[in-house]
């Protein structure tokens, strides 16, 4: 593979996030085996996604594409077919292309972003997406690229319009904010300004997977609930009397008052290890110990397990390797206490590699949807095997509102157990991965695209995912007393001191 094109798939895998598999043609037709000089050839669609790939002549073109709008994302010359097969698999009737994000098993449970390939009837001829037909946008720094803030906004509106998940979750008229935001916009509109009118429509969905970032202007997201880090900024502001965004003069005091804080949530926590024995693994991700019979291990991340978070097999595989170091030590003992309260998520490969080792045989676990412009489009059933001699005596999870994302999925998976109960504070409700889009000034933005569903198909979207016990978490008067109620609820349930229903 050329270093080119290896950079090239770096970027996209950044930019492209994991989807279920298995759908049908939009058009309606049947599609044929393509017949072409290279089976990678003409364009791929995924199309709850607004991705496409155009490859052709041994050019490789990234696009994304709404209703009426084609942005170009990457061009890359000298791809060879060797090439398209080093980072995407092809199906069998050579319909479909998967990106390729490891050859550990776990990335084909996962189901990664699949294209379908655009065809017409026997003619076999690649289709672009309408919006494409005429040729796509070019990005700032390209040849051919026409600052326009009023189309920068348009399309970002349109392309929250064809893909977000709902935006009846939070009774937005998104129509009305882009009116609002319109506003004003012109050919002379800064970008600082442009910033502003994208936060100001975004910031009703409050979703920590919906975000806007500029290099002028940094990024903006609002969290569905606060999380710990949000409720520490509020607590300072107010013991300053200051108000939120703190004002940079006050940045280096926020942060030592944030980092104390944290510090005081693990001191606590830890003084439960018995002689002070306390093991970490996969670069500190875990952190685990025993007390009185009782485990506790913290997974503090879903992601970065080995040296290069880039390589994603590698990562699996620290993971495996980290929690079979734990589970090892923590196998004799009666129970289990497992803390996601301040995991703000990483890879769902990740969570489903340590959910592994905490259940015996092989389930479903969750299921997956994602649509197409409105339509219910894809769907997939995650079913999982546990490893060979898995821990199955009871466990308590502990989750906060800062469980996020792909502490989330795993917090879906671990409910689906008979032996777990969970305690603390609801999840974010932030469960969909977030879809990475770029404007053509050079903004990038994000947003949740995707419906992950429990075995008894229940959306915890913004909601967030319920505990069974509901306990305060990492509240200042447990702080500054050394104090942590969850780890005493979750011991006193495993011990029988309290008894659940």
């Amino acid at each position: 593979m050329t270093p080119l094109f290896k950079h090239a798939v770096v970027a996209i895998t950044t930019l492209l996030v994991v989807t279920a598999c298995g759908s049908s043609h939009p058009d309606g037709a049947t599609p044929q085996p393509r017949r072409t000089h290279s089976d990678y050839h003409g364009v791929w669609l995924a199309h709850s996604y607004g991705r496409g790939i155009q490859y052709e002549d041994d050019t490789l073109v990234l696009f994304d594409y709404t209703t009426d709008y084609c942005l170009k994302t990457m061009e890359i010359d000298a791809v060879s077919p060797q090439d398209m097969a080093d980072n995407f698999t092809l199906s069998e009737d050579k319909l479909t292309l998967v990106e390729r994000e490891g050859d550990h098993p776990l990335n084909a449970t996962a189901n990664h972003m699949i294209y379908e390939a655009s065809v017409g009837g026997v003619t076999l001829s690649p289709r672009l997406p309408v919006s494409c037909e005429n040729g796509m946008i070019a990005r700032q720094g390209e040849s051919g690229y026409t600052r326009n803030p009023e189309r920068d906004l348009a399309y970002l509106y349109q392309t929250f319009d064809n893909y977000y998940v709902d935006f009846a979750l939070t009774d937005t008229d998104w129509p009305g904010l882009y009116q609002n935001a319109i506003v004003g916009i012109d050919e002379d509109t800064s970008d600082e300004a442009l910033f502003e009118s994208i936060s100001t429509m975004i910031a009703p969905l409050r979703d920590a997977h919906v975000s806007v970032t500029s290099a002028s202007s940094g990024t903006f997201g609002v969290n569905n609930a606060p999380t710990l880090i949000d409720t520490l900024l509020s607590e300072f502001a107010t013991a300053n009397d200051l108000t939120l965004p703190l004002p940079s003069h006050a940045t280096d005091d926020a942060n030592n008052y944030i980092a104390d804080a944290l510090q005081k949530i693990s001191d606590a926590a830890l003084q439960y290890a018995e002689d002070g024995s306390v093991h970490t693994a996969g670069g500190d991700a875990l952190v685990w110990f025993q007390q009185g019979g009782l485990g506790y291990l913290s997974i503090q991340r879903m992601f970065a397990f080995n040296d290069d978070p880039d390589d994603i097999d590698a990562d699996i595989a620290a993971a495996e390797t980290a929690m079979m170091e734990a589970m090892t030590d923590l196998a004799s003992t009666d129970g289990l206490i497992v803390d996601v309260r301040l995991n703000n998520g990483g890879r769902d490969v990740i969570a489903l590699a340590i959910a592994r080792f905490l259940f015996a045989g092989e389930q479903h676990v969750y299921s997956k949807e994602t649509e197409a412009m409105g339509a219910n489009y894809l769907r997939s059933e995650i079913v999982l095997s546990s490893q060979d001699t898995p821990y199955t005596k009871p466990i308590i999870l502990l989750t906060s509102a800062s469980t996020v994302s792909a502490a989330e999925v795993f917090t879906l998976i671990m409910r689906s157990f008979p032996h777990v109960t969970i305690v603390g504070q609801p999840t974010q409700g932030a469960l969909s991965d977030a879809l990475q889009k770029q404007l053509p000034n050079g903004f990038t933005f994000t947003l949740a695209n995707e419906r992950y569903l429990s075995t008894d198909e229940e959306w915890f979207e913004r909601t967030g995912i319920p505990v069974d016990i509901n306990t305060e978490v990492f509240s200042k008067t447990q702080r500054e007393n050394n104090q942590d109620h969850a780890i005493e609820v979750a011991v006193g349930l495993l011990t029988g001191e309290v008894t659940f229903p």
